[in-house]
Order: C-alpha cells, then structure tokens, then sequence
C-alpha cells in the first residue's frame, strides 16, 4: 500500500505542475460536454464558479452550469450531484440537467434561478416588510421540508427565487444524511455522530448546537431558517460581528423579545416550539406551516400579490380572462372579478391559489363544481387552468355572503326571511350531497346571493376546498356508502356552526350539516339518508303559516319594480310557471302537497 499512496501524491503533483485550464474564467462560446454553451459568468467563490449556459440541444433554453476544480481532495461538487439526484422525483426542486468530469475540473448543470434573498434584501435597500417575509418563511420552508437531509448550511445566500414568486434552495456542499439503513436493512434515523463535530453552517444563521460543534439535525436547520427570516425582517443583533466565539456570545445572551421584537407574532410560538425539539424529533412542519398561514391571513397577505422587487402584475389570464377588480383574498389565494375578452359585458369570479401548496383546495373545488355542472340552479364552472405561478378557476359572478347581509342591515333577518333561506340554502345542500359530497364548511359566509335579475332569488352554495366524497365503489364494483374513517380526524369546518361529531373529531356526512333541526337529526346515523322531502315541508309549513312568497324582495334588496313584478306575474298566469327554474318548481309541488 505506500507505494501505491506514494504514486498517487506523485500524479497529484505532477497534475499541479501542468499547465491548467483556468475554470474560473472559461471564454464565452466555449462549448462544454458537446452541448452546454457558454454565455456569461454570474459569479465564483474560493473551489469553483458558476456560468449561465445555453443548451445547443433544445432552442432558447439556458441553465446555469457550476464547475469546480477536481485538485480539491474535500470537493463538493460530487455531494451536490448526489443530493440533486435524489430531489429529481420531488416537485418543485431545483432541476439537474447534467453532469461530469473534464481533464481539470468537475461541473453540473442545473436549473438557472434569479437572485439570491440577501441580494434582493440589498437592492430593495429597505427590511422585507411583514407580508414578504411570512411569504418567504412559506416557500422556504417549503424548500427544506423537500431535503430528505441536514442542509446546514441555510441561509438567505442559498435561497434563491427561481421562476417568479418561487424560493428555492441550493446546497453549499455542507449537507449531510441524517437516515441510514438499520440492520435490518430499514431506513431509520442515523445515530448522532460522538464527540466535537467540524463546525458546518454560516455563524450569523446557524443554532447553538452548531457552536456548541455537536451533531446537527432537522432542527438546526429550521433555528437557521428562523435567524435568516428575522434577519431579512428586522436584522439580527449580533449582525455586525463577524468573529464566531463572539457571536455565539451575543447569541446566548440575546432574549427571545429581544431577538424577535417587531417581527411577526406568530415567530415567537416558532422559537418556543423549537426549543423543544431535539435532533432525532421530527418537526410538525404542517404546524409550522400552519402559524405563517396564520399571520399571512392576518396581515391580509397573498401569494397572488407582488413582491416588492417585482413589476406590475398581468392583466389578463389565459388570453380570456381580463382582471377588473380584487374582491377578497385570503392565506392561499384570492378572489378577483373578471370579464371575457371573448363574450361582451361577460362577467364572472376568477378564484386563484398559489400552486406551492400541496394541500391546495382549488383542484378539489373544480372537481366538485365539475360533477354539480350536471345539476340546475349552481355555480357555474367556465374555465380553470394552471399558470407557472398559480392555478385558477373560473365560475359564476356573485353577489354578497349572507353574514354581510346580515351585517349590512344591522338587524336579524326575519322569520319569513329565515324560511325562505333555510329553503334555498337546504335545496343547495342537497345538491351537493345528491353528487356524493359532504361540503364540511357550512356557514353563512359560504352562501352566496344571485346577482342579476330573478337570479337575486337564488341562492348558491360555494367554498368546497374541504368537501370529501362519502360514496365509493363497493367490491362489487357498485357505488356504496363510504366507511367511516376510524380514530379521531382533522378538523373540518368552522367552530361556531359546525356538528358535536365535528368537534369530537368523528367522520362528517350530510346529516351532521342539518343539525339545526335536531330533534329529526339526532336519530340518524353516518349511513341514513336525510329526509329531504319532510325538511323542505317543514320549511314550507312554516313559510306558509307567515304568509311568506318567493316572488317577494329580500330584505336586502332594493323595493320591487311594481311593473316588472306585474309582468312576472302575467306570464306565471299564462304558463302556469311561477319561475322556469327546477328549484321554484320543486317549491311549488311540495307546496301544492301541503
């Protein structure tokens, strides 16, 4: 064996005496691997540099190649190779294109992002404001949650925006595994290195248990993710130091009020959950994810808005759909009115989630409206599509919820009111649950007003981002009652109107959503069926005994037309059709049987 390790110090010496191509600075137009051309050079550190590239195989399609000496006993590049090939399979990741070994250094391809956070931070020359940075705490713990690995070195210099609105996260060749096969040849999580460990990460992001150079986890990595999001809000207190025994000072020194101070509140229940994480733990990201939601939603946040680097947003989506006003957002999307390029005085609802969120409800919204297009008197669905920033939906153009009704008035409905409401809206309940659906989120502000003409009678029920089948195919293939799910469930609904079995976490179906009648309701179970015929007749009953009438005006519409109603009344008399809808027929056979 020493004269083999004495050969290979030889070649490595005599590698350095020759003449070497200088990899830091490659000539533009050089062709790399056959294929990869070079364009320009975004920039180089101490081992390597990185290029933008074009590829001579597909048209107009540039990457960013990252190329490093092969002298370097201790390279990275190889473990960057390595890690990339695992995120291949995983959405949203950066992409690797390719990859190999020249007579002098190594490179790989990857996909070309924009800038890095500290960058953009810089250049805005002003601290992210509230909004951004829990944008940004989002999407990049996104990108974390995705490594199957330690990062350790996380910071605002290797989160980088890749496409628009989309954080990234490239790797400074630090990372390490964290599972590893047992002896039973099952993955399970890796035991923690003993003794001092070699310090890995950025002194100004990285955890104490990095100073302390003991073995880092997943949590170390989510307390740098927490400094780089505070830093890039309101800046750290030890951000001016530059020596590592001193910022470890200012670190066990600093309070979390302190540390925290006018950052979003919802980082204070972060730092505290962290703390009590250890490194085997698994983090509940869904809870992490859940607080930035939180305080996305209270600062009326969306990840449909601009950032405040970028320009001014599109006009018109999908070549149809032009934007005219905002109506509503909330944590994941938001609501806006549109108008169709193609169909004059078109209006409609254009509903839109960003695609970063894998638990997105839009994709369940438009697979329910899409079996209710089946059925009259519903929401209609005239268009929905991805873009490469967010999915959207196109449906009918409504009026107000009925709880902003309520509040308009400043006073209860009334009792024919009330009657003619619990008809309609017990009419669009039964819709959905005829197509198999339990909507789960039953509330005012889920009923929707018609806005035009005798469409301001109607009624319509939206929102079915947490509906859930109960049908499914039997062994027989024959459509059959779902089983109920076992053990306590997720939480679904609102608090202030849902169900006792909602709130004891047990399996939700269409009864549990009539619960307001509770004498008849407390004698069904998961698998009956609702008697909806007795329901609408006891609304009925109870429209008829206040002399109620659908041809009548809401409370919140304007007085009636005394002309227009006449002519309405003129041709029901001539077709014997109160309204050419199934709904008001219904209503008149059921009344006809009382």
């Amino acid at each position: 064996m020493p004269h083999l390790v004495l050969d290979l110090k030889q070649d490595t010496q005599a590698r350095r005496r020759m003449p070497r191509e200088d990899y830091k600075n490659l000539q533009q137009g050089k062709i790399i691997a056959g294929r990869w051309k070079i364009v320009e050079k975004l920039g180089e550190g101490g081992m390597g540099a990185v290029y933008m590239v074009e590829d001579k195989k597909r048209k107009n399609f540039k990457a960013a190649m990252k190329v490093e000496d092969d002298l370097y006993e201790g390279g990275v590049l190889k473990l960057e190779v390595f890690i990339l090939q695992q995120l291949q399979k995983m959405k949203d990741t950066v992409k690797l294109y390719d990859a190999g070994k020249r007579k002098m250094y190594n490179f790989m391809v990857m996909t070309l992002c924009g800038k890095d956070l500290m960058t953009l931070k810089r250049q805005a020359r002003k601290p992210f404001c509230e909004q951004t940075t829990l944008r940004l705490a989002i999407s990049t713990l996104y990108a974390i949650k995705q490594v199957g690995i330690d990062v350790s070195g996380c910071s605002s210099d290797f989160l980088c925006l890749w496409r628009i609105r989309r954080a990234r996260g490239l790797f400074s060749g630090m990372a390490r595994s964290f599972v590893a096969k047992d002896e039973n040849g099952k993955l399970a999580i890796r035991a923690p290195r003993e003794g001092d460990q070699l310090f890995r990460g950025t002194p100004r992001y990285c955890s104490l248990n990095t100073h302390y150079r003991k073995e880092q986890g997943r949590v170390d990595d989510l307390w740098a993710w927490l400094h780089m999001l505070i830093e890039l809000h309101i800046g750290l207190p030890w951000n001016r130091l530059i020596d590592e025994k001193e910022i470890l000072a200012m670190k066990e020194k600093t309070k979390p009020p302190e540390l925290i101070r006018t950052c979003p509140f919802e980082f204070y229940k972060i730092r505290d959950y962290l703390e009590t994480l250890k490194y085997e733990d698994r983090p509940d990201y869904y809870g992490l994810f859940s607080e930035c939601a939180t305080g996305l939603k209270r600062v009326q946040g969306s990840f449909l808005d601009r950032f405040e680097w970028e320009g001014p947003p599109d006009e018109v989506v999908a070549g149809t759909w032009k934007i005219v006003d905002k109506l509503g957002q909330g944590g994941m999307g938001a609501v806006y009115k549109v108008e169709s390029k193609k169909r004059k005085n078109f209006m409609a609802a254009m509903k839109v989630e960003d695609d970063l969120y894998q638990g997105g409800v839009l994709k369940l919204e438009v697979h329910v409206l899409q079996e209710l297009q089946k059925r009259r008197d519903t929401v209609r669905l005239f268009d929905a599509g991805q873009r490469r920033q967010y999915n959207f939906m196109v449906m009918s153009l409504c009026g107000k919820d009925l709880m902003t009704l309520k509040r308009t008035m400043g006073r209860p409905f009334s009792e024919r009111t009330i009657l003619r409401v619990a008809i309609t809206t017990l009419y669009a309940l039964k819709q959905v649950h005829e197509c198999g659906f339990v909507h789960r989120d039953v509330k005012p502000g889920n009923f929707l007003v018609g806005l035009y003409g005798r469409d301001r009678r109607m009624i319509y029920l939206v929102d079915f981002g947490m509906a859930r089948s109960f049908i499914a195919k039997d062994e027989d293939n024959q459509l059959a009652i779902r089983a109920p799910r076992q053990g306590r469930q997720l939480f679904r609904g609102t608090p202030r109107y849902c169900s006792m079995n909602t709130h004891y976490r047990m399996e939700q179906t269409c009864p549990e959503e009539f619960y307001k009648i509770r004498e008849y309701l407390e004698t069904l179970k998961y698998e009956d069926r609702p008697d909806y015929h007795g329901l609408f007749s006891e609304c009925f009953c109870g429209l008829k005994r206040v002399h109620g009438s659908f041809l009548e005006n809401y409370e919140w519409e304007d007085p009636p037309d005394e002309m227009n109603t006449a002519l309405s009344i003129s041709e029901s008399a001539e077709t014997g059709k109160p309204l050419p809808s199934l709904l008001q027929n219904s209503f008149t056979r059921l009344s006809e049987n009382l």
